[in-house]
């Protein structure tokens, strides 16, 4: 993965036939003898802290991949600006070169990735899924698809990796963080709420700014086992393919409780109906098989305190994405319809009654 001759971090307008042939050599995805002779490129998802480029490539000489993926900084400057501050850039290319190769969840094959910390840039160049199709938030997604991404989950959770705390890089859903992120939230509901006050429901509203109240409480109340989370296991993320279910965008890795993943992705991705009406057996199944997975991590009780707990993380993440990007259409319908998936969901399972109950 790391290039045998070193060349300026990228950007999409930079990218050329020798570039993609050194790198696609250079991680043995392509003869010596190969060339790249011509691409194109098309824009592909919906990130919006990223910018991804499908590149179609034709081949001189013993052909390599027909397709790649390229992912860089946005080009939109408050975006950008909002993923340097949380050093999210980084942590992807971390996750690629450190800790990619200890998981056991399905992740895309990454041929090189780079950072020039000093502009901002930066390039992952990794495998192309197709015919694998990306998840839709904003329409959600079935209680089958739900329990094939759960199944998956368990590859990363199930797998104990030494020293997640020791990397300063990597965030963190430990009591450690529990300031931080109240601080986050607090500061950045005020925006949100200017924003989108106007799209939401009256009960979302209340919920949003009861949590305020005690965000800061949230994670001290998480305890160990801890092991790497996605950070922002949804649909938007998630590639389902005749392999199965492939996750991407690792630009939010951390270490903390598994189950915030899974209360995470359960709020987000079901229609509310749905999750009230499977959500306990997909949580059961989850368990099961992290059971026999870890050989025991934690117990039936422990795991659904935990979903219960962890069902703030979800409205976190809305507010405090949706006040830190640029606004646009389908932002907005993303941002809009997660808020009011994960305060039904708050409301349902009782979590703010859980942390404003204890001390």
């Amino acid at each position: 993965m790391v290039p045998s001759e070193k060349v300026k971090t990228i950007n999409p307008d930079r990218v050329s036939e020798s570039w993609l042939t050194a790198r696609l050599q250079d991680c043995g995805a392509a003869a010596e003898s190969a060339t790249v002779t011509g691409f194109t490129a098309q824009p592909i998802g919906a990130g919006k802290m990223g910018d991804t480029f499908r590149y179609q490539l034709t081949w001189g000489g013993p052909p390599g991949p027909a397709t790649v993926v390229g992912k860089f900084a946005s080009a939109d400057q408050e975006s950008r600006a909002a993923a340097l501050r949380t050093g999210i850039y980084q942590r992807e290319i971390n996750f690629f070169s450190e800790l990619a190769s200890h998981v056991d969840i399905r992740i895309p094959n990454c041929h090189y990735c780079k950072m020039d910390a000093s502009t901002g840039e930066f390039v992952v160049l990794m495998e192309d899924l197709a015919p694998a199709t990306v998840g839709d938030q904003i329409t959600g997604c079935s209680p089958d698809e739900a329990n094939a991404a759960l199944e998956e989950l368990v590859g990363l959770h199930g797998v104990e990796i030494p020293g997640l705390a020791s990397r300063d890089w990597l965030g963190s859903k430990c009591p450690e963080a529990a300031e931080n992120m109240g601080l986050m939230y607090s500061t950045l509901l005020p925006t949100f709420l200017e924003r989108y006050a106007d799209r939401l429901s009256s009960e979302t509203i209340r919920v949003a700014e009861r949590f305020g109240g005690c965000a800061k409480k949230w994670l001290t109340m998480s305890s160990a086992p801890y092991r790497l989370l996605h950070g922002d296991y949804r649909l938007d993320n998630l590639m389902f393919g005749p392999e199965g279910v492939t996750a991407v965008d690792w630009q939010t890795v951390c270490y903390g409780p598994p189950v915030s993943d899974v209360s995470y992705f359960c709020g987000a991705g079901l229609l509310t109906d749905d999750r009230r009406a499977h959500e306990e057996g997909l949580v059961r199944s989850y368990h099961e098989r992290l059971e026999h997975r870890s050989g025991g991590l934690i117990s039936w009780d422990r795991c659904w305190a935990d979903y219960r707990l962890h069902a703030v993380a979800g409205l976190h993440m809305a507010v405090v994405a949706a006040a830190m990007v640029t606004e646009d259409e389908r932002g907005v319908a993303l941002f809009s319809a997660m808020a009011e998936r994960h305060a039904a969901h708050v409301v349902d399972l009782e979590t703010l009654d859980l942390l404003e109950s204890c001390g």
